[in-house]
């Protein structure tokens, strides 16, 4: 018997170029030969086992893919068996050809805090270490703690028999304005994990090739797989082209994506002021999938949690603009990037029934360019279902806008062929866009000035998209991005793509105080639209709750408040002859994009 190596990536494409491949073979008698060969498709690794060995290992190495280790168990009979996931055997008689899929996605490093008096040159995501604790990237445990009165908003059934979520425009309690569930104590720790991710390339010292930082929220599988399959959310952040984020010039191995801040530092987008050595790509992640927004514990509060991936793109150098978005402003790009991340979570047994999160959430992204412990999953003989993609669920927030009308767009990567070579950065187009089935924009920015964004074009695309097999769209806007415009003279195609009337909620006494609704009766699609004054509440929301506390006496009960979050925008009203105070400044904006997520999250299929 003969076995004959062959490496492949992800698209199950024969790798090109030289790979070192190390082979040891173990013998019963416990002696150890080691050989180290040059690898080619024209030239591949190939044994042929004797009686006397007991296993062969295999470590291989390829300048464009993440180091792999394989080890193949070999049985008296002549059988054989492998322990990695990935890694397929086609028999052709006595002899067999061994795939094994090389990756382009790995952890990304982790970096123990520095307590001088300057930051820079950072090498990877901050991590915190303590004895007797699992490694921990830092700030999480603060963004993981249970969430308590999580509200999403929840369709009713009208008077008209049509759904229905916006109530009273005219309560003071801004909630109670919307028919909404709430979700309580619910603790992300025992529901999933977070990882960051590094996509691209995975050689330190090939500073010429870029390399993406990628944050990935996966809910507990037993929730998500079924038959080996999963659904996957991409979520588009706001443009990173502000102050708060380093100017990197490609392939961005330059302040992105670890660069921290030396001193205090403020986000414009919201007004938060960061302490000194904050890495603002890092913080981008946390405040959408954590808090302020909630986007994990809204998708699992849905009861319909798929994985979320949201690309961290860098603040591309002004000079350099067709970079802004690439590679994942493509169905090509986008594509290859979500393969590569479901085998990685196959290599992780993600799929299996003895999956954990042990490794997640910081507890194994190296240090120092160490490479992560390997995960050792069980051995087999037959060659194992791997892990696919459902269905994708595209969504974006604010000038994210810019980005998504590529997607809609672009098949294939419209960079040059060396920046992102589709052999190393593309997958089939044509599967994505078969698998890409809703779309959410959430309180996009569309004003033409600001995004360069032709409404009339985008439109257009929309419809089309829409148009196709059983596709489904949710739109979320504010006053904050329409201007408060009639959502008719906003959207005027989409209106009259409308078969029934939309529901408008307002009252002569209050006229500037609206909410609307587009509700399409076959349920695939929907757009909701709030007047900025809606959106503005006149009391803080809060729930009481009965506590027990100590007291001199004895143990007594208490009523203390407890915020709903996400936290419905006060708008304070000061003394006479003075504007009100909106507390914080524009926070309608992110508020409708928590709004817009979880509502859309519950209505979507399954």
């Amino acid at each position: 018997m003969s076995v004959r190596v062959k490496l492949v990536d992800v698209r199950q494409t024969e790798v090109t170029g030289d790979a070192q491949v190390l082979t040891t073979i173990i013998k019963r008698d416990g002696t150890r030969a080691q050989s180290e060969v040059v690898h080619s498709p024209a030239t591949p690794v190939a044994i042929t086992p004797a009686a006397d060995w007991e296993a062969v290992e295999f470590k291989v190495r390829h300048p464009n893919y993440v180091t792999l280790s394989l080890r193949i168990a070999l049985q008296p009979d002549g059988t054989f068996s492998w322990n990695d996931p990935c890694s397929r055997v086609d028999r052709q008689g006595a002899d067999a050809t061994l795939a094994i899929p090389l990756s382009r996605i790995q952890y990304a490093p982790g970096q123990l805090p520095t307590f001088g008096p300057t930051t820079g040159g950072e090498k990877g995501v901050v991590v915190n270490q303590g004895q007797g604790r699992p490694q921990t990237y830092a700030g999480l445990g603060g963004v993981l703690l249970p969430v308590e009165h999580l509200r999403l908003l929840e369709d009713i059934t009208g008077s008209d028999s049509r759904p229905q979520c916006i109530l009273n425009p005219h309560d003071p309690d801004g909630w109670r304005r919307l028919s909404t569930t709430e979700v309580s104590s619910l603790d992300l720790t025992k529901k999933g994990g977070f990882l960051w991710l590094e996509y691209g390339s995975i050689d330190v010292t090939r500073l010429n090739e870029p390399r993406f930082l990628i944050a990935l929220w996966a809910p507990d599988p037993a929730a998500v797989v079924k038959d080996d399959a999963v659904d996957m959310l991409v979520f588009f952040s706001p443009s990173t082209a502000t102050t708060f984020y380093p100017v990197s010039r490609y392939p961005f191995r330059d302040q992105y994506p670890y660069q921290a801040h030396k001193d205090v530092s403020v986000d414009p987008e919201t007004g938060e002021k960061h302490p000194a050595k904050v890495q603002p790509y890092v913080v981008l992640g946390s405040k959408y999938l954590f808090t302020p927004t909630f986007l994990a514990a809204q998708s699992i509060a849905s009861e319909k949690p798929p994985l979320i991936v949201m690309p961290i793109f860098p603040h591309v150098h002004p000079k350099q603009q067709g970079h802004v978005w690439q590679p994942f402003r493509s169905k090509a790009g986008l594509h290859r990037l979500l393969l590569e991340i479901c085998q990685f979570l196959q290599r992780e047994s993600y799929n299996s029934t003895s999956f954990g999160f042990s490794r997640w959430n910081g507890a194994v992204a190296p240090i120092a360019g160490a490479e992560p412990p390997p995960f050792r999953p069980a051995y087999t003989q037959v060659n194992r279902k791997q892990l696919a993609i459902r269905q994708i669920i595209v969504s974006g927030y604010s000038s994210a806008s810019t980005g998504l009308i590529k997607l809609l767009k672009e098949d294939s990567i419209s960079a040059s062929t060396g920046e992102y070579p589709a052999e190393l950065f593309a997958a089939d187009h044509a599967e994505f866009d078969k698998r890409w089935q809703e779309f959410w924009t959430l309180d996009l920015n569309l004003d033409p000035k600001r995004t360069g964004v032709k409404m009339q074009e985008y439109e257009k695309l929309l419809l089309a998209w829409l148009s196709r097999d059983s596709r489904r769209l949710r739109i979320y806007h504010s006053g904050w991005t329409t201007g408060n415009v009639e959502p008719s003279k906003f959207y005027p195609q989409l209106r009259k793509a409308l078969t029934v009337p939309p529901r408008l909620m307002q009252t002569k006494a209050e006229p500037e105080r609206w909410g609307e609704e587009w509700r399409d009766p076959s349920g695939r699609w929907s757009a909701l639209f709030f007047s900025s004054s809606f959106l503005w509440s006149e009391s803080p929301s809060r729930v009481p709750v009965e506590k027990e506390v100590k007291a001199p006496q004895g143990m007594i009960t208490k009523v203390a408040f407890e915020n709903i979050v996400p936290q419905y925008p006060v708008e304070v009203v000061s003394v006479k002859g003075k504007p009100p105070v909106r507390v914080p400044a524009g926070a309608i904006h992110p508020f409708t994009l928590a709004l817009g997520f979880g509502h859309a999250s519950k209505l979507r299929k399954v």
